[in-house]
């Protein structure tokens, strides 16, 4: 006697096994935040207002290369890419050494991600912006 397994039955099996998304598991902060980041909102400035894509109707992204370059892309014209590094820095969050992004050699954000999908940027002076993004 022949065994065949039933299409039907198979299937269920399928769609019942994949109940859960798969979470990423990645080995660091530079290979996680190697993606495509779209701009969700900015708060902050002295009057810390909340800015977002419809409030403001710009759409903005960022893209974090694996070779080290930080683009912008704003509607969706290219201003500029530049060099990026991930180090960690004393800022004016904290007195401890915080996760930093150093752009150019310059500018410094602090960073966190919020689970895998959320990228939180912050200004590294009084009055700055806290930029929240997605990942793509």
């Amino acid at each position: 006697m022949k065994n065949h397994i039933h299409p039907i039955l198979v299937l269920v099996l399928v769609l019942f096994a994949c109940d859960e998304p798969l979470e990423i598991e990645y080995a660091s902060d530079a290979e996680k935040i190697a993606d495509i980041w779209i701009w969700v909102k900015a708060v902050g400035g002295i009057s810390g207002e909340e800015f977002t894509p419809e409030s403001t109707g710009q759409e903005s992204r960022i893209v974090f290369s694996r070779d080290g370059y930080l683009s912008w892309y704003d509607n969706p014209y290219f201003p500029y890419r530049v060099k990026y590094s991930l180090g960690r820095d004393i800022t004016i969050f904290s007195t401890d050494s915080v996760p930093v992004v150093i752009v150019d050699s310059s500018a410094v954000f602090k960073y966190a991600f919020l689970g895998n999908d959320t990228l939180i940027l912050d200004d590294n002076y009084y009055d700055g912006f806290q930029r929240t993004y997605a990942r793509n």
